[in-house]
């Protein structure tokens, strides 16, 4: 699988992570590397001090960052890596701590000219050496296994999971994006040596012992952000999952509810009772009709009238048909109640897998608001709900409010009337809350 790069963007907290580097105590060193001694490196890059005092200090560097690599390189995935780039770091070194020897003293006086504007730059070995924590090591000695059913799909080496992993039940990277930044402050600081060298400086041997702690921390690099990148897309894998599993459990629930077409149905019979409801109210006004006519005739001769009693025997068979007709009426009332109930939750359902499914199968109606038929303030209602639901439910109050946050950002770009925009923070607030392992069925 192709790794994600840390793009540019990451160079600003790079620089910000140098800075506190610089400003506070060194990071733990290993112990083949003694304490740096900040009195004695004060005294080593005073311009009055002698050049040779710097070289002796530059070849102890050198061995330092020689012995970080030779545990770096004990990883054979690491090896790969590096001699993929073409950095060749230990022959490098090895190169560099040659040449040092043959540079003369305005070489000599130009590079430490150049290190001087980067006061932490004999702590670089001790920083590279704290990174390669043992558990790191392990991890890049184990990129070239691969056990069952932890491999990512694609490429010709398998990225195994578990090897950017911790073994603690929380599976934590091994390698950290602050690992990342702080190894890309020492690239920017090595760099910079480079670029504050003189124009003059361009003898072979100067430009060999000038570029070497670039090429070590880039050697060291490149497998730590494979490392963070395998842990990245895992991480993404297993958030899939998670989401997948939850869209499964919510659409077995909906299985269990009505259908459409069952909704259908029911209003094809509710449309039966309907007309057969005014079949009876047309057949009741003719009864009535028939009965004002009897009452006009009461006063006609009686041998041509009907009697009283058929009267009385009319008029209590159309309160009969009166009082059933008003009893369809309720229950025809009580069905259209249930078919809207249900088309609500229907319509709900709809939205919720809507908000589930991601991006690839929006639908624009769910996008528009209601002034053109659309129903995204719905979606809104929806979402506020399962947020506060969620909140009852015992999801992680972080959690929550990162939701809420999410949902009044849609706020803004609803009033902004960017509906896209609005409805996907409403999406994200949607699935903070409906992955949650909280809101899992017991």
């Amino acid at each position: 699988m192709t790794k994600r790069i840390i793009t540019n963007s990451i160079l600003t907290l790079a620089i910000s992570a140098l800075l506190a580097l610089l400003a506070v105590p060194a990071l733990a060193q290993q112990k083949q590397f003694a304490p740096i001694d900040a009195a004695r490196m004060q005294r080593v890059m005073d311009p009055a001090t002698g050049v040779e005092e710097f070289r002796q200090e530059y070849a102890v560097y050198l061995s330092e960052l020689e012995q970080v690599m030779a545990r770096f390189v004990e990883s054979a995935y690491a090896r790969q890596i590096i001699d993929r780039s073409g950095l060749k770091p230990l022959e490098q070194l090895a190169l560099a701590r040659q040449k040092l020897a043959e540079l003369n003293e305005q070489e000599l006086a130009g590079l430490k000219n150049a290190f001087a504007k980067s006061p932490g730059w004999r702590e670089t070995p001790g920083r590279l050496n704290a990174l390669l924590r043992p558990e790191v090591q392990t991890a890049l000695r184990n990129l070239s296994a691969a056990p069952e059913n932890d491999n990512l799909p694609g490429g010709i080496t398998p990225d195994v999971c578990n090897n950017a992993f911790t073994d603690n039940p929380n599976r934590t990277p091994r390698v950290s994006n602050s690992d990342i930044s702080i190894n890309k402050a020492l690239l920017l600081a090595a760099q910079a040596v480079v670029d504050s060298l003189p124009d003059d400086f361009l003898s072979v041997a100067g430009k060999v012992v000038a570029v070497v702690a670039r090429t070590v921390i880039e050697a060291v690099l490149l497998p730590l952000e494979t490392l963070k990148a395998i842990s990245d897309d895992c991480s993404g894998r297993d958030f899939e999952k998670e989401v997948s599993d939850s869209f499964t459990t919510t659409n077995n629930n909906i299985n269990t509810r009505a259908s459409q077409t069952s909704v259908n149905n029911l209003q094809t019979t509710a449309n039966t009772i309907n007309t057969t409801v005014t079949n009876v109210q047309a057949t009741v006004g003719a009864t009535q009709t028939a009965v004002n006519e009897i009452n006009a005739k009461v006063d006609v001769k009686v041998s041509t009238r009907a009697t009283m009693a058929q009267v009385n025997t009319l008029q209590g068979t159309a309160n009969t048909i009166n009082t059933k007709t008003d009893m369809v009426l309720t229950r025809l009332d009580e069905i259209e109640s249930l078919i809207r109930a249900f088309q609500a939750e229907n319509l709900r359902l709809q939205i919720e897998l809507n908000l589930m499914q991601g991006p690839r199968y929006n639908l624009a109606q769910f996008q528009q608001p209601a002034s053109v038929g659309g129903k995204l303030e719905l979606v809104r209602t929806i979402v506020d709900d399962t947020i506060k639901k969620g909140a009852m439910a015992g999801v992680p109050a972080a959690a929550v409010a990162q939701a809420n946050a999410e949902l009044a950002t849609g706020d803004i770009h609803f009033t902004a009337k960017a509906y896209k925009d609005a409805y996907a923070h409403f999406r994200t607030a949607y699935l903070l809350i409906a992955t949650n392992p909280a809101m899992r069925q017991p």
